[in-house]
C-alpha cells in the first residue's frame, strides 16, 4: 500500500499519527535532562516539589525559554539518531502489545546514541 493507503488503513483502525518538530524535540530533551538533574540533586527523603522551569529556560538563553536560540543540548550523534527514528513509526513501543519485540539493531543503536547524548548533557552541566 502506498502512503495514502497506509493513512486510510490507520484511520480505519482508529490510530492517529503524531509528529514532532525539531523545536519540540529540543524542548523535551531540555525538560528530560532538567528533571533528571533535579532528582539527582535532591535528598532521598525530600518531600519538596521539584521545579525545572528555570533550568529549562536557562537551556535556551536569549529566547525566553524558546528553542530557536538553543545551543546543542544533546550530542550530534543523538540528534542524528532522533532524525532517523522520526521516519520509523514502527520503532515506537507506545501502540505495541506487550511481549512483541521492538525492531532490530538499527533501533537499538539509535536508543544508545540518544541515551549517551542525554547522559553527556546531564554530566556536562553537573561537571562530572
Amino acid at each position: 500500500a502506498g502512503a495514502s493507503g497506509r493513512k486510510v488503513l490507520r484511520r480505519l483502525r482508529g490510530q492517529d499519527e503524531v509528529r514532532l518538530g525539531e523545536a519540540a524535540i529540543e524542548v523535551l530533551a531540555a525538560r528530560a535532562t532538567a528533571t533528571i538533574r533535579a532528582f539527582q540533586s535532591r535528598g532521598h527523603a525530600s518531600i519538596e516539589p521539584v521545579s525545572i522551569e528555570s533550568a529549562v529556560a536557562a537551556a535556551f538563553p536569549g529566547n525566553a525559554g524558546g528553542p530557536a536560540a538553543a545551543g546543542p543540548l544533546i550530542a550530534e550523534a543523538a540528534k542524528i539518531a532522533v532524525r532517523s527514528a522520526r521516519g520509523r513509526s514502527s520503532w515506537s513501543g507506545l501502540s505495541r502489545p506487550s511481549g512483541n519485540p521492538l525492531p532490530g539493531p538499527a533501533r537499538a543503536e539509535a536508543v544508545v546514541a540518544v541515551a549517551e547524548g542525554i547522559r553527556g548533557a546531564i554530566h556536562a552541566v553537573d561537571g562530572r
